[in-house]
C-alpha cells in the first residue's frame, strides 16, 4: 500500500458511515487546498478497493460527491 493509499484509507476510517466529499480528501491526505480539477482520489480510490476487495470493508462511491467506507454486509 502506497502512503496516499494508507493516508485515503485512515481518513476514511475516522469518517465511517459518512460521505467524504473529493475535495475534502484532496484537502487532507494530498494538501490541496485549492480548486483544482484532478482524478487523484478518484486513481488512488480505484487502486485501493482493488487491494481490499476480499477484506471486511467495502468503498462505496457517492455519485457526484465523493466516497463513503462501510463494512461488507454478510449477503455480499
Amino acid at each position: 500500500m502506497t502512503p496516499n493509499e494508507y493516508n485515503l484509507l485512515a481518513y476514511l476510517i475516522q469518517n465511517q458511515d459518512r460521505a467524504v466529499s473529493r475535495d475534502e480528501l484532496l484537502d487532507h491526505v494530498w494538501g490541496f487546498h485549492t480548486e483544482i480539477q484532478t482524478r487523484a482520489a478518484d486513481d488512488t480510490v480505484l487502486r485501493l478497493r482493488k487491494k481490499i476487495s476480499l477484506g471486511d470493508v467495502v468503498i462505496d462511491s457517492v455519485w457526484g460527491f465523493g466516497f463513503r467506507l462501510r463494512m461488507r454486509d454478510e449477503n455480499e
